[in-house]
């Protein structure tokens, strides 16, 4: 996941912009589709073979933990995105420990609508 997020250190000066434009709902479900794809992905490539209810959870909380990690990374100012990693690991950890997807989803999905209203008004649009 870190290899990801570090892709997009070449245009994350205008990464705000672009998650704007994806938080608008015509681009919302094809956005949806590939993050989902991307946790997916991320998922193969980490060996996962869970094939019970595990397979859905291991995915959504991974889709929480980059999409939040992504906005952080926006912010992020730090040699490396240095504080970025350490975000995502927390985040990792944190689901781990926990085991309560109700709870994160909830947090992800106040965070993001919060965070998605916000963009859309930076850039002018009234909600």
């Amino acid at each position: 996941m870190w290899a990801r997020l570090l892709a997009n250190k070449d245009i994350i000066h205008k990464w705000q912009e672009a998650l704007a434009i994806m938080a608008q709902p015509s681009y919302a479900p094809a956005c949806a589709r590939e993050l989902a794809l991307l946790s997916d992905e991320i998922c193969y490539l980490a060996g996962d073979e869970s094939v019970d209810f595990s397979w859905y959870t291991e995915r959504v909380s991974l889709s929480m933990i980059y999409s939040t990690s992504e906005l952080f990374m926006t912010k992020d100012r730090s040699p490396g995105y240095f504080d970025t990693l350490n975000f995502m690991l927390r985040r990792l950890e944190e689901t781990r420990a926990l085991g309560g997807l109700v709870d994160s989803i909830s947090t992800w999905a106040r965070f993001s609508m919060n965070s998605s209203v916000n963009l859309l008004r930076s850039r002018g649009m009234t909600l």
